[in-house]
């Protein structure tokens, strides 16, 4: 067994039972205070899937732009064989 394989054995063995866990983590903390408890959670997914959004539209999305600029500008140097820029 290489070790690749037994280092992806043990991981597996790790993440396997985690979403045991996260239940058994949101459960005592509904336990100890409320329901109110799930609200507050759920606010802090959807910030967290608008920080998501907001990262992939606008960093994400500049990466191509940026990126058609430097090859039109190479390719604006090099159009007739000579440097024109």
């Amino acid at each position: 067994m290489t070790v690749q394989r037994l280092v992806l054995k043990i991981l597996g063995g790790i993440i396997w039972p985690a979403p045991v866990g996260a239940f058994g983590a949101i459960a005592g903390v509904v336990g100890a205070a409320d329901w109110s408890a799930i609200g507050s959670l759920g606010m802090l997914v959807c910030v967290f899937y608008a920080t998501c959004a907001v990262f992939v539209v606008v960093i994400l999305g500049a990466i191509p732009q940026g990126h058609h600029r430097v090859v039109h500008f190479q390719s604006c140097c090099t159009t007739y064989g000579r440097n024109t820029c």
